[in-house]
Order: C-alpha cells, then structure tokens, then sequence
C-alpha cells in the first residue's frame, strides 16, 4: 500500500487539510494525468514542475496483551517516538458494537472481553481504507454509558498505524492487516492493580466491580481469547515490573522501523 505526500516547493510542510493529498495505491499514477484530488472539502492539489512527490509503504503495528499490562502506555509512548506526522494510534475499545438499542442494565451485563462485543467488521473496513489511503470516521465509545456514540474522529492514513487492543489477534481479517505483532507480557495480579485504578479513574467503575468482572469474565477469557495468539506473534515485551527496561523495547523497535 503507497500514499503519496505532495509538498509544494516553498511552502510549509504537507498538512491533511492543505498540500497533503490521500491517493489510494496505484490510483495516483493516472491522477497525474488530469490533476490530482484533494482531501473531501479542500480544493484539488494539481501538480506541476515544482511539486515533490513522495511514496511510502504503511505499516499496520498491532500492541496486544492482557488488560492493564500496560499496552496503552507503551503505544502512546511509541507514537511520541515515531511522531504524529507520521503515525496514528487505532485502539479496539472505539470498536464495541452498538448496543444503545439495550437498556442501560442489560448493558452492563455485556461480556466486553469477548470477542462477539468487538465490531471487527468495521475495524478491519476502516483499517483497510487507511493502508489504501483513505481517511476514516473512527467511533466514539462511552465507557460509563456502555453504547456508542453518535460523533466520530477523523483519521487520517499515516505511514506507522498503531492498533491497540486485547483481542486484535483474535480475528483473522484482522491479524492479516498486521504487519508487525507486539505482545505485552504481564502477570496477573499486576494486571488487576493496574484495571482497577485505570476503571475507577477513568470508566467511573468502583473497585468491587472491578473485581468482580476480573473473576467473573476477564481472566477466563484471557487465557481462551488473549493469551494463547502470544504464538503468533514477532515481539514480546515484559512490562511486569521496569516500565524504562519495556520503553527501552520500544525505542529499538522504533529505530529499526524509521530505518526501513
């Protein structure tokens, strides 16, 4: 998959709404011909003598593991170190299916650590237009009203997509469209700590139900839906206790990336 960055001579540096252009794989090569659309919204880019293109491949990163190893905080820290021009961060948790049709108790009964909660048609869709540069209107989930939202965000294709999830290797349309598997490794009882302040903080949960959830569902379906693709996968990361030693992961696998 190609996207072609289009920056005018002289001009500030290529931006979605201006001198970037989105151009799907080969499509681009006859667009040269009659001019070249822009971004939905934006006047058409139409390139002439100075106008510098530059082709690139994207690479698709998937970040899994059990909950509350540490996943989210590893993949923020690795779209600081590759830089927001030129990576994007997918998390599975936008991706819940909808269920605003259920009543808010049957709701909270969901098993959202099962993959039937997970909307993988429409994450591996968006994930497809983004590698075939194309921007997308990624969902917005409430956590404290189980439902999703009716608003979305824009993304737009970047060269490094970083997809963040515990069960994103669990579907194969979706394993296939990752390019490179990391694997956060941490045991559980550090992974219950760390949910728990991360729900009570963030998801409006109390510490009981965290509990509960942890005993009732979300370790079971760790060691069915989680735990059991760290076989498949090309790195792995312990985060159980020296978050700088897993960071230190990161920024080699950083560098090999930029230097491909």
């Amino acid at each position: 998959r190609r996207v072609w960055d289009a920056e005018v001579a002289g001009s500030n540096p290529a931006t979605p709404t201006k001198h970037l252009i989105y151009l799907g794989m080969w499509r681009s090569l006859v667009a040269h011909t009659h001019g070249v659309r822009g971004v939905a919204g934006s006047n058409p880019v139409i390139p002439t003598k100075k106008t510098k293109f530059i082709q690139y491949f994207f690479v698709v990163i998937g970040f899994c593991g059990g909950t509350g190893s540490g996943k989210s905080v590893l993949v923020k820290y690795a779209y600081e170190k590759l830089g927001p021009k030129n990576s994007s961060i997918i998390s599975l948790d936008q991706y819940y299916k909808d269920f605003s049709s259920l009543k808010f108790e049957d709701r909270c009964n969901i098993n959202f650590d099962h993959p039937s909660s997970i909307d993988f048609d429409l994450i591996t869709n968006q994930l497809s237009e983004l590698k075939n540069g194309n921007p997308v209107q990624i969902p917005i989930y409430s956590y404290k009203k189980h439902k999703r939202l009716k608003k979305t965000e824009i993304s737009y294709p970047k060269k490094f997509i970083l997809v963040d999830g515990i069960l994103i290797f669990s579907n194969k349309k979706l394993l296939e469209l990752i390019d490179k598997k990391i694997y956060i490794e941490c045991e559980k009882e550090k992974r219950v700590k760390r949910r728990i302040k991360r729900d009570v903080k963030y998801r409006g949960r109390t510490e009981k139900e965290v509990i509960d959830r942890f005993e009732k569902n979300i370790h079971e379906m760790h060691e069915k839906y989680v735990k059991p693709h760290i076989k498949k996968v090309d790195i792995i990361i312990n985060n159980d206790e020296n978050l700088k030693h897993a960071k230190y992961e990161i920024d080699l696998i950083v560098e090999n990336l930029m230097n491909q």
